[in-house]
């Protein structure tokens, strides 16, 4: 039976249809109606009590108000009981739900870890799925669900894969048949070089005899090609210069061969980038390299770490070109070495003469070759912004950066031009608004030569200065022999823009003179300047120079001024000699010791006889 239906039995009534709590407890009314006619009829009682009725009314009312409390108490009873059991369904659709929840969360951390787990196709590399979709057959590609699509990406990968590796295997057995191949015929060149290398060490001297340099060329072609691209220039000018002028110069390659295979293999995309042009430009090559070269190289490249970049500043090339120049006798008379240096992307030369020459420094063998180029400074402007402090170092360059020297290895700089201003014909012709003309090497050569003589004839002149023996002949109309002698004569310095720079001691009549004698670069051009530092008597200890113990200082600067004047009047005084201008210290030296003796005598005389005996001297 169910709960609606009780509650109609409780009642007596249908309560089917109805809604309401005043319509569902119509036993609350009932009772609360009884209570009221309870009510009446109890004051009804007060005011009849000799009515019989009345208590047999009232008592069947009370008997119809337990009946109605009984009902009451069943209702109760019943909707407890409803009430239990919609509890008890409630419960179970809420476990029922609690369920459903733990199932919902499990399936999703499920979920989850098929989500997050490690696959191996994850970390396969797959093709682009537009590789895919070209190259793999229809049937793999005309599936739409992004799973399926996945695995035949990864069916179709594997197939490649297969095939790739049968392909590598293939290849691998090619390889080593190939270097199989390769070994026997490196063995039969090796067998074959050692034939040929016998071959020609057995026709060397028939090379000697004929004069043939063959395997010579050969060697140092292989070894050109690791120069860098300004050397490599200077060798190819050297070398046609020995095809045309084979007697007068001689060129060498020397160095450290593994250093410049490295340095070549580091810096090969550089090299071929330079030398794709006609000439080498350092300039603009720094301005059209990379910012990542330029941090290396000069890097600022020095930079990295604690290294000092500036120690980089002159480092050499591992390889240098050497030019020997000969005599006509063909025996040979200086070195003039070449180095590159890649930081500062200039060339500097360092000069040796081979000859022994005690008074001559090796140094003023190329010093002053041309006018204003003494080679103490760079050549390229790019390098002031090097570095604030930098400073340009012969000593530590090892040699001299001049700036003829950067044309004839293909180097062009804005600065060239000015500093190279003698006469053209040491140049290529060219039009006035083209090119600047450039030295020769041929020039170089002839203008080396031509200072080997003179210095050759300037040591001789100092050597015989030095013994005692001035060398020249009787002048005309006079003689040589005076009280003076020059004692001795030694190199005190040698100044790149000045000259060398001598000092001698000469004796005269119980004098003895300190000189000083500054040999410029241009000589025999420019003559010897003199200049007397001190006086003392013959026998003195020798002490520092002190011009103010010059007894008669404006006679002494009239003997300057007359013994510097050079050689004008050499040729006249000597017409037997050949080449006066080679011999114009000599002269000089002669002109000073007549004069010092003319000095002593006159010094020595009383004031009151001084300007006769000045005028006897003069004559």
């Amino acid at each position: 039976m169910s709960t609606k239906r009780k509650l109609d039995d409780v009642t007596g009534k249908d309560t089917a249809g109805t809604d309401g709590r005043g319509k569902r407890l119509r036993h609350i009314a009932a009772i609360a109606a009884v209570c009221d006619e309870a009510r009446r009829l109890a004051g009804e009682l007060v005011q009849a009590r000799s009515e019989g009725n009345l208590v047999k009314n009232a008592s069947l009312l009370f008997l119809e108000l337990e009946q109605l409390n009984r009902k009451a108490s069943m209702y109760t009873r019943d909707v407890k009981q409803v009430t239990t059991e919609a509890k008890q369904a409630m419960d179970r659709l809420h476990l029922s739900l609690q369920n459903h929840n733990y199932e919902r969360l499990h399936l999703q951390k499920e979920i989850m870890k098929c989500e997050d787990i490690d696959t191996i196709y994850q970390d396969v590399e797959l093709v682009f799925e537009e590789v895919f979709r070209a190259q793999a057959p229809p049937e793999l590609t005309a599936a739409e669900d992004p799973h399926q699509i996945m695995l035949n990406r990864l069916k179709f990968e594997m197939e490649e894969r297969k095939r790739m590796q049968q392909e590598e295997k293939d290849l691998i057995a090619l390889r080593d048949s190939l270097k199989k191949e390769k070994l026997e015929k490196l063995q039969n060149l090796e067998v074959m070089e050692k034939e040929l290398e016998s071959v020609i060490q057995a026709s060397l001297p028939s090379q000697k005899r004929f004069g043939l340099s063959t395997t010579t060329e050969r060697r140092q072609a292989d070894v050109a090609s690791l120069l860098p691209p300004p050397l490599f220039v200077l060798y190819k000018h050297a070398v046609g210069y020995i095809q045309t002028y084979e007697k007068m110069l001689s060129v060498d390659i020397v160095g450290d061969m593994e250093q410049a295979k490295m340095w070549f293999e580091d810096n090969r995309n550089e090299v071929a980038r330079l030398t794709q042009g006609r000439s080498f430009t350092p300039a603009a090559a720094s301005l059209n390299g990379d910012e990542s070269d330029m941090e290396i190289e000069i890097r600022h490249e020095g930079r990295v770490g604690s290294q000092d970049a500036s120690k980089t500043f002159h480092d050499k090339h591992p390889l240098s070109v050497v030019l020997t120049v000969k005599h006509p006798d063909e025996s040979d008379a200086a070195k003039m070495t070449f180095f590159y240096l890649p930081v500062l992307k200039i060339v500097v030369v360092a000069a040796e003469i081979l000859q022994k020459m005690t008074n001559i420094p090796p140094a003023a063998l190329l010093a002053g070759l041309f006018p204003n180029d003494d080679g103490t400074s760079s050549p390229n402007p790019a390098n002031m912004f090097l570095d604030e402090s930098f400073m340009f170092s012969p000593a530590m360059a090892g040699g001299y950066a001049y700036a003829w020297a950067q044309p004839i290895c293909g180097l062009e700089f804005p600065s060239s031009p000015s500093q190279l201003t003698p006469s053209r014909a040491w140049y290529a012709e060219g039009d006035e608004g083209g090119l600047p003309l450039r030295p020769f090497l041929t020039k170089i050569v002839e203008l080396v030569g031509q200072r080997i003589r003179v210095l050759k004839s300037l040591d001789s002149q100092i050597n015989g200065l030095s013994s005692g023996s001035i060398g020249l002949p009787i002048p005309k109309g006079g003689k040589t022999n005076t009280n003076c002698k020059i004692r001795d004569w030694k190199l005190i310095t040698e100044h790149p823009v000045r000259g060398c720079i001598y000092k001698a001691t000469a004796d005269c009549s119980g004098c003895r003179f300190t000189i000083q004698v500054v040999i410029p670069l241009k000589y025999p051009d420019v003559a010897p300047l003199f200049s007397v530092k001190s006086e003392r008597p013959a026998g003195a200890v020798d002490t520092p120079d002190d011009v103010s113990s010059i007894r008669l200082p404006e006679h002494v600067q009239e003997i300057e001024n007359q013994v510097n004047t050079g050689f004008a009047a050499l040729p006249p005084l000597f017409p037997s000699i050949a080449e006066p201008a080679a011999h114009t210290l000599s002269y000089q030296v002669v002109k000073l010791l007549a004069c010092l003796d003319a000095y002593v005598t006159v010094a020595e005389a009383p004031a009151t006889e001084r300007d006769d005996t000045r005028a006897k001297v003069g004559e």
